[in-house]
């Protein structure tokens, strides 16, 4: 009977134990800092109703970004342009994995020491699609050692976190970076194109001599090749090089300059858009103005882009000789 109680108590104490370890490895204030500093500031549910955001860059000031009909667009000077969707959604990306690594105070007395307070902070606001604010991030002083990110604060608390990696860098981007400069739609490509024709005039004699070249996608039973204007068959490769230097053509900013004596001209048709003309100018430094005929934007961007064009063209004039 002693033996019994003996055994009781015994294992009484072991479990006691065992509960104390297991309470104190999960309680333990390492492990409650650790699993707070993991969680994320941000509840990720909210992504879904962005559809605004006003950020504060170094060097334009506040760029109003707006999403409409799944697509992203800024207003710059009174005109809406393009804005690059993947810069956007990796900008919004990194703002919720922003976690609460390392909490810096819990008073709003404490921001102007970051400086986190109006006029000193970088600034950005999230909005929903009736322009109501969802939250606001503020990005105050860099962290005190190299690359350890920057203090900030959210407008859902007065607390202020030191965060583990930088994000003041996209801030700091210009404009050019959140433009989407791909001139074509995105679904137009070497498969969706079936006739090219290419003018120039002497401007491109660097290149190539003076031209006007064209050729098209003949459609047999079971395939279809390339052929000039001569019935002779282009190189599949050759062919494919030339369509995605022009489907993948992009500018490096948008410009409100227009385009006057065009030196070159790249014609093109589509399946789903049909016939799609560029005007283009050569400027000074090696530069180009460009643009779709009768679209909304032109661009400027550097002459070996068009050049690049002219080579895989050049091939295959060469190959037909």
């Amino acid at each position: 009977m002693e033996y019994g109680k003996k055994i009781k108590l015994l294992s009484g104490i072991i479990v006691f134990l065992l509960a104390s370890y297991i309470t104190g490895t999960i309680f333990s204030s390492g492990n409650i800092t650790k699993k707070r500093a993991s969680q994320p500031i941000l509840d990720k549910a909210v992504i879904s109703k962005i559809s605004g955001i006003k950020i504060n860059l170094a060097e334009t000031g506040d760029l109003f970004l707006q999403k409409e009909d799944k697509k992203w667009y800024y207003t710059y000077n009174n005109k809406k342009y393009p804005a690059a969707a993947d810069k956007i959604e990796n900008f919004i990306d990194s703002v919720f994995k922003l976690t609460k690594y390392q909490i810096a105070g819990s008073d709003s007395k404490i921001w102007d020491k970051f400086d986190l307070t109006e006029g000193k902070s970088k600034d950005a606001f999230f909005y929903n699609s009736s322009n109501n604010e969802l939250f606001s991030l503020h990005i105050g002083k860099k962290g005190p050692a190299e690359g350890s990110g920057e203090y900030i604060r959210t407008s859902l608390s007065d607390e202020v976190y030191l965060i583990d990696a930088p994000i003041i860098r996209y801030f700091t981007r210009d404009l050019t970076y959140w433009s989407h400069l791909r001139v074509l739609p995105e679904d137009v490509d070497s498969n969706t194109i079936g006739a090219v024709k290419i003018k120039t005039d002497n401007k491109f004699r660097d290149t190539m001599a003076m031209l006007n070249f064209s050729m098209k996608r003949e459609y047999t039973k079971n395939s279809s090749e390339w052929k000039d204007i001569n019935g002779k068959v282009i190189d599949k490769n050759s062919v494919d090089m030339l369509l995605n230097n022009i489907a993948s053509f992009a500018g490096d900013s948008f410009t409100e300059d227009y385009i006057t004596d065009k030196n070159a001209e790249i014609e093109i048709e589509t399946d789903a858009y049909g016939r799609i003309i560029f005007d283009i100018k050569v400027l000074e430094e090696q530069n180009v103005l460009f643009g779709i005929r009768g679209g909304d934007y032109r661009y400027e961007a550097s002459l070996y882009k068009v050049e690049r064009i002219l080579v895989s063209l050049e091939r295959i004039i060469e190959e037909l000789k």
